[in-house]
């Protein structure tokens, strides 16, 4: 049949074109199109604040940044607290200054040469430190070195005060040789770089540990020579003669300590075993020595064939000794390398000492292995 609304041919009730219902007739019944059944729904909608997840993770997420930013905002608390430490500390390094040597409290009762250092200067009854004149220790080539006076620095020790011209068109390097102070050799720290044109003040210090060590209870004289380096080609500028600074505290006899098992007296060189020092060592334990040289030239000494109960090991040890003076040295040994080796107890010693020229590093002589038996 045909639509006769659009004229488009059809068989059935509607047109599929235009959607006209067919004219009436021929039994069929025209009815009115259906609307599309959805399919049923399943639940009812909720929004996303209804849900009970949301607001958990709500929480959670409010929590958190509480929580953080707790801890980004500044603790007055613990800034106060902070500050006060740092008070304290100030106020006991304020004391310690005050006090005299010794511990805190009661007075200390102040040691003899050769038992410890009460005042390393000397002084008279009240505590002033003994003063020396200025002292011109180089004088050459356009560099100028004077000790100005003695003081004390308070974390390390005694320390001579040096002023330091350099009028050369170049930056020098100036350090102290050949130091010893009462006839004992000791090892100073003093090492400054000072440019072309330039003045500076320093200090020649030395370690309270190394006078206690030596028995020096009052510095009587120091001894001492300068070196001034270039400092881009370390080459040696010039090397000053040996300079004796004397301060004015009483003259006395200084003493040695001479305690031990002897290990070598030949050929001038006497090497005299102290014993053996466990605390404050930096890398293990440390065999003092004792050594006087008499044997008319300045020498260093070190050890060969060296060994801890047996077991060879690697000690650190090289002493310079001028001649007719003395030295206070220690051998250094690994306790990594002793723990290695099952040493717990050291019970001997063997090496020889090997005697060096300093200047052209030759040897001297070697003696024959030294054993030294230490008591349980």
């Amino acid at each position: 049949m045909t639509c006769q609304n659009c004229g488009a041919a059809f068989d059935g009730n509607f047109c599929p074109v235009c959607g006209a219902p067919r004219a009436a007739g021929a039994g069929y019944t025209p009815q009115a199109p259906q609307p599309p059944v959805r399919p049923p729904v399943s639940g009812v909608y909720q929004p996303i604040t209804r849900k009970w997840w949301f607001w958990v993770l709500l929480a959670v997420t409010l929590i958190a940044l509480f929580i953080t930013a707790q801890m980004l905002a500044p603790d007055q608390s613990a800034s106060g607290s902070a500050e006060s430490r740092i008070e304290t500390l100030k106020q006991e390094q304020q004391d310690m200054a005050l006090d005299t040597p010794g511990e805190t409290g009661d007075a200390a009762a102040v040691p003899s040469a050769g038992e410890g250092v009460s005042n390393p200067f000397g002084g008279d009854s009240s505590g002033a430190l003994p003063s020396i004149a200025e002292t011109v220790l180089l004088d050459q080539d356009g560099i100028r070195v004077t000790a100005t006076g003695l003081a004390e620095d308070e974390w390390i020790g005694p320390a001579i005060n040096v002023l330091i011209e350099n009028s050369t068109d170049r930056t020098i390097t100036v350090q102290a040789l050949d130091v010893s102070i009462n006839g004992i050799m000791l090892s100073p720290i003093f090492f400054c770089e000072v440019a072309a044109g330039k003045k500076s003040n320093e200090t020649i210090s030395f370690y309270q540990t190394d006078l206690d060590n030596a028995g020096i209870s009052t510095i009587q004289s120091i001894e001492l020579k300068i070196e001034a380096l270039d400092s881009d080609s370390w080459d040696t500028i010039l090397e000053g003669n040996p300079i004796t600074v004397r301060t004015d505290a009483p003259d006395k006899q200084q003493v040695l300590d001479t305690r031990g098992t002897p290990a070598l007296d030949l050929n001038g060189l006497e090497i005299i075993v102290r014993g053996i020092k466990t605390e404050d060592s930096t890398w293990g334990p440390d065999i003092q020595l004792f050594l006087q040289n008499h044997t008319g030239r300045d020498i260093t000494v070190q050890v060969g064939n060296f060994s801890i109960n047996g077991f060879m090991v690697s000690p650190i040890f090289s002493g310079d000794i001028k001649d007719g003076k003395v030295a206070y040295y220690s051998i250094s040994l690994s306790k990594e390398e002793l723990d290695k080796n099952g040493i717990d107890e050291i019970r001997s010693m063997e090496c020889s000492f090997i005697v060096i020229d300093p200047n052209t590093w030759d040897t001297i002589f070697e003696s024959d292995p030294v054993t030294i038996q230490f008591p349980a």
